[in-house]
């Protein structure tokens, strides 16, 4: 995967995040973000994001952070 693509998924998951309805409620924000990813990108996708992750998460957000971790459990539950 090429930085610019890496660049745009990091971009794009600090976005959900921040778009996320209930932003006073930081698990409800965790939550929906991780189920949007789950169901809506791509299987490569993911695996970049929780790659990008483990090698420091440079430019995600806290929150965004949570999301990715929370997202590789779930992969991880389902085997």
């Amino acid at each position: 995967m090429s930085t610019t693509q890496l660049d745009h998924m990091i971009t794009m998951v600090n976005q959900i995040v921040d778009n996320c309805p209930g932003q006073e409620d930081r698990e409800q924000v965790i939550a929906t973000a991780e189920t949007h990813l789950h169901k809506f990108w791509a299987r490569p996708m993911k695996s970049a994001i929780i790659a990008h992750l483990h090698e420091g998460g440079e430019g995600l957000s806290d929150t965004a952070q949570e999301v990715i971790r929370r997202l590789e459990a779930r992969r991880q539950r389902a085997g």
